[in-house]
C-alpha cells in the first residue's frame, strides 16, 4: 500500500472504520434514515455536519441514493456534496460564512441525465472534483463538485457516466389537440396541459412552434 492509499484511507479496514464512525455519529441526525445513512457511510471521507446537512437537503423524499461525493474548499469555508441517483445527479454546496452555529447557506442544482452531456474530472490548486456540463432545455450549464480523494472523484465520475448511459429517457406523452380548432384555441389547450404538468417543457415548446407555424 502506498503513501497516498494510507493518507486517503483506501484500505478495507480503514474504510470500515470510517463507515462505523459515520453510522455512530449520524444515525440519529434529524431526517436521517438507514437507507440514506449507508451511502454516506461508504463515502471516501468522514463528513462534517454541514456536508451531512447538504446531503439530506439534496435527497428528495423517497429517493434512493446510489453514491455520494463530498468535499470542501477550506479557504472559502464552502462544502460540496454530489448525490448520484438512477435518473440523475444532484449537487448542493454552501457554508456558514465563517460563523459556526448560524444558518447554513445552501445552493444547488438538479441535473437529470436527459440533459447531461459531459462529465469531467479536474484538479486545481489542491482541489479535486467533477465538472458536469449539459443543458436544461433552455440554458447550458457547467457545474462542479469537489471531493476528498482523487481516486474516489474519478470513480464517482465513471459511475455517473455509466448510470447516464444506462438511463432510458421516458417516452414523451402523446398530445391530442383537435387540429380543426383555431390556432388560438389549440395554444390555449396546450398551455392548459403545460400548467397541469402533463407535458415536458421541450415538447410544449416544439408543439407550440408547430401550431404557430401552421397558422401562417
Amino acid at each position: 500500500m502506498g503513501i497516498a492509499d494510507m493518507f486517503y484511507g483506501r484500505s478495507a479496514k480503514a474504510r470500515e472504520r470510517r463507515a462505523a464512525k459515520v453510522r455512530n455519529k449520524y444515525a440519529d441526525a434529524p431526517g436521517m434514515t438507514p437507507e440514506l445513512l449507508e451511502p454516506l457511510a461508504q463515502s471516501a471521507d468522514m463528513p462534517s455536519r454541514d456536508r451531512v446537512a447538504l446531503y439530506l437537503e439534496a435527497v428528495p423524499a423517497g429517493a434512493e441514493p446510489r453514491r455520494v461525493l463530498h468535499g470542501a474548499k477550506v479557504y472559502t469555508g464552502t462544502s460540496y456534496v454530489g448525490v448520484l441517483f438512477d435518473s440523475g445527479l444532484t449537487m448542493r454546496w454552501g457554508g456558514y460564512g465563517g460563523i459556526r452555529g448560524t444558518e447554513l447557506e445552501v445552493h444547488g442544482a438538479d441535473l437529470p441525465f436527459g440533459g447531461m452531456q459531459k462529465v469531467e474530472i479536474f484538479s486545481h490548486e489542491g482541489d479535486d472534483g467533477i465538472l458536469v456540463s449539459g443543458s436544461d432545455g433552455t440554458n447550458d450549464y457547467s457545474i462542479g463538485c469537489l471531493g476528498f480523494d482523487p481516486q474516489d472523484v474519478q470513480e464517482f465520475a465513471q459511475a455517473t457516466v455509466a448510470a447516464r448511459d444506462q438511463f432510458v429517457q421516458p417516452a414523451s406523452p402523446d398530445i391530442n389537440i383537435d387540429s380543426s380548432l383555431p390556432p388560438e384555441q389549440q395554444l390555449a389547450a396546450l398551455e392548459q396541459m403545460r400548467s397541469l404538468g402533463a407535458i415536458p417543457e421541450d415538447l410544449y415548446a416544439a408543439t407550440a412552434a408547430k401550431i404557430r407555424a401552421s397558422s401562417h
